[in-house]
């Protein structure tokens, strides 16, 4: 997120302006994910392991930074264990 903020074209500078940021910034990321779990779901529903990771892959080039996919790989790591 941080990282986010540093690159936001100068869009937070104060309270108000990074609540705003970070909102939107969640909003975003969770209806990316959201749909992309929909099509993940439905993927490994039909047995289709070419389109499932086809979705992954999307997702992934999707997320707004290599610190935000990090993250992803890492929760998807501790989750399989």
């Amino acid at each position: 997120m941080w990282c986010g903020i540093r690159y936001s074209g100068g869009l937070v500078h104060d309270v108000v302006s990074l609540k705003a940021f970070v909102e939107t910034s969640l909003v975003q990321a969770a209806q990316c994910d959201a749909i992309g779990l929909a099509h993940a779901h439905r993927a490994l529903l039909d047995g289709n392991l070419d389109q499932l990771l086809a979705v992954d892959r999307e997702i992934m080039n999707r997320k707004l930074n290599e610190e935000s996919r990090l993250m992803t790989q890492r929760m998807v790591r501790n989750w399989l264990r």
